[in-house]
């Protein structure tokens, strides 16, 4: 076993299970690697990545207005970087975006809103289409909120791959 696997079997959670692989090739494993897991606050970066591949195809801008008309100017910028002034799961103006930073899943759900409202589908489909598709993650998926409740397993070996 790999040291990176054995410290793994350390972690104090009730399962874990990971896999070391090269070149898309499973070297060694631990734990029920065919469970799904939440990928927690790794949505929010594909959250992130997909606003990117949003903007790089003309859909959305990063100097978009986003969020409810209440005086501040928030920017998809802003939402993407933490920094529109939101409260962690409330759209709760703590400060006046660029102030300072403030990690949450607020402005992040608020983000993928505007991306799926641009682009004229769920974000769940937009995130497939186009982040989970091109990276083979077939067996990744939102279940409720992408800023938290994405879920994804090790996808078994197929002759498609």
């Amino acid at each position: 076993m790999t040291r990176a696997l054995e410290l793994t079997s350390e972690w104090p959670v009730p399962t874990v299970a990971a896999a070391v692989s090269r070149r898309g090739e499973v070297l060694d494993t631990i734990g029920p690697t065919d469970r799904a897991f939440r990928i927690a606050s790794l949505g929010k970066t594909l959250v992130a990545w997909a606003c990117l591949v949003g903007v790089e195809e003309g859909i959305v801008s990063l100097d978009d207005p986003v969020g409810p008309d209440d005086g501040h100017h928030r920017t998809l910028r802003h939402l993407l970087s933490h920094a529109g002034g939101y409260g962690f799961d409330a759209g709760d103006n703590i400060s006046a975006p660029e102030r300072r930073r403030m990690y949450g899943n607020f402005g992040i759900e608020v983000a993928a809103d505007h991306l799926a409202t641009a682009a004229a589908m769920p974000f769940a489909e937009y995130l497939q289409l186009g982040v989970l598709d091109p990276l083979a993650m077939r067996s990744t998926e939102v279940r409720g909120s992408p800023a938290y409740g994405i879920w994804s397993r090790r996808r078994p070996p197929s002759s498609d791959s």
